[in-house]
């Protein structure tokens, strides 16, 4: 992160702030691209999401059982 530009403050901040590793690296050439902040939220919500809907398909197999 820090190689991207990012201080080492703003690189703390985006590993306790943003979950997903794979949210972290995309966003990373949009924070050097100088890209708005909308088109990062949008990019993190649509690499997250992907896990919602694994989450939905492994209902199938795991929903009868017991928590």
């Amino acid at each position: 992160m820090v190689k991207s530009h990012l201080t080492i403050a703003q690189a703390i901040g985006m590993t306790l702030f943003v979950f997903a590793g794979s949210a972290q690296l995309a966003s990373l050439p949009l924070i050097a691209a100088n890209a708005p902040l909308w088109v990062l939220f949008a990019t993190a919500f649509c690499v997250n999401l992907r896990f919602v809907i694994f989450s939905a398909t492994w209902r199938l197999y795991f929903g009868h059982l017991p928590l």
